[in-house]
């Protein structure tokens, strides 16, 4: 068995359990800040690089917060469809992305990007080609909306190149160049 087990994961499944328990009230605010301190790092750097959270929960339940501030003070909630978009974007961070990518669920050092996959590229020209009368400015943000709306994209697309349009460009624009050359 070709087991890996270095001391930055057990710190990494140490602080994410005691987080989890503190969570449950098995464990106070004041012991989960002991097992922080004797940890040997401060508490940035044990945030930083240990505690892996989801974050998602947490935005869910401010908005949550937010909106009953707003009612409290008489103030009208944002509009259901913005409400709606946000349930959206949190359902779509826990798709099923990039199982079929060639970097799926393999660890990438910090500095380094995830590559573009041949398939993703393929997608991102189709949809260029289809879409080539399209006359607007963000072609980018358009293309990005459609692989969300497309379920049989998930399994192309990493999750890193698909969170913001910012992310999507740099496939963008290689896809755009295959276009171009192919006009050539």
């Amino acid at each position: 068995m070709q087991l890996h087990v270095t001391t930055t994961n057990i710190r990494k499944l140490v602080e994410m359990e005691t987080e989890n328990t503190r969570r449950q009230g098995v464990i106070t605010q004041d012991e989960r800040d002991a097992i922080k301190n004797i940890s040997g790092h401060n508490s940035a750097t044990v945030n930083d690089f240990y505690l892996k959270i989801d974050r998602s929960a947490d935005a869910c339940r401010g908005r949550e917060a937010f909106n009953k501030l707003m009612e409290a003070e008489g103030i009208p909630l944002l509009k259901q469809s913005f409400q709606t978009e946000w349930q959206f974007k949190d359902d779509l961070v826990h798709a099923p992305w990039g199982t079929q990518h060639p970097s799926f669920n393999k660890s990438t050092p910090k500095n380094m990007r995830v590559k573009w996959s041949p398939e993703e590229l393929q997608y991102i020209y189709d949809w260029i080609m289809m879409n080539q009368n399209i006359v607007t400015v963000n072609k980018v943000a358009k293309c990005l909306h459609h692989i969300e709306k497309d379920e049989r994209a998930y399994p192309i697309f990493h999750l890193n190149h698909v969170l913001t349009s910012a992310r999507l460009r740099t496939g963008f624009d290689r896809a755009l160049q295959m276009v171009n050359v192919q006009q050539v």
